[in-house]
């Protein structure tokens, strides 16, 4: 479990949750492959630490290997979520050991028992032992907390408030606005920005993307108003 919590340790160095595991094999001190939580570094919310371990290793041995697992132990800092305790079922994993407890996503326990779930597809059941080192799992929690909070005081909070206009067709959005209070990078929000409206479908263009202040909007509406006169 140390060399586990040595994978939590360096996930937190770079600005990851600090999840880290090893697979074992059974009766052994062999390490058949280990991982750290790199959801960031991929841009991707499977990459938790059981599913970067196993990709790892099957890509080292050009997608062949998986039934190496069934003859393996899986140490990890907390206890797998719902996705990756699936996966560990349909390996044929023997056994897990787990730190502190996954109170949002646990699968081993937490909020499903998936080890146990006898209506799980390719189900193959698994030993589960929790609470191996659960206060220095814990205590990668922490630390990585309080480094997020420290760095949230210097974020920004952006607001997108609208407003919908009653119309004979239904509800139809007529203003947008966005409010960025920035002291760091304002271009980040701003891409934000646009990808909301990319969401909404709205563009400048649109007769109902209103972007500009209030005295603006009532100067251009009376300039069309004039222009339809002529």
């Amino acid at each position: 479990m140390r060399l586990a919590l040595a994978q939590g340790a360096e996930a937190l160095d770079k600005g990851e949750i600090p999840v880290g595991c090893i697979f074992v094999k059974s009766g052994t001190e062999e390490v058949l492959a280990r991982g750290a939580n790199k959801t960031n570094e991929l841009r991707s919310g499977c990459s938790h630490a059981e599913m970067v371990a196993i990709n790892d290793y099957l890509e080292s041995r050009g997608g062949n290997g998986s039934e190496e697992f069934s003859h393996c132990e899986l140490f990890v800092t907390c206890e797998p979520c719902i996705m990756c305790a699936a996966a560990l079922s349909m390996l044929g994993i023997q056994k897990v050991f787990f730190g502190c407890h996954n109170e949002r996503f646990g699968g081993n326990g937490s909020i499903l028992s998936i080890h146990q779930d006898s209506l799980l597809a390719c189900q193959r059941p698994y030993a589960v032992t929790t609470g191996l080192l659960k206060d220095e799992a814990i205590s990668l929690f922490q630390r990585f907390y309080s480094l997020e909070n420290r760095r949230g005081k210097r974020k920004t909070n952006t607001t997108c408030a609208w407003k919908e206009n009653k119309v004979s067709k239904g509800s139809k959005l007529t203003e947008i606005k966005f409010v960025t209070r920035s002291r760091g990078n304002t271009k980040a929000y701003k891409q934000r920005n646009k990808k909301i409206s990319d969401m909404l479908h709205l563009t400048k263009k649109s007769p109902y993307f209103h972007a500009a202040p209030p005295e603006k909007r009532k100067k251009r509406k009376k300039d069309d108003e004039a222009s339809k006169d002529d």
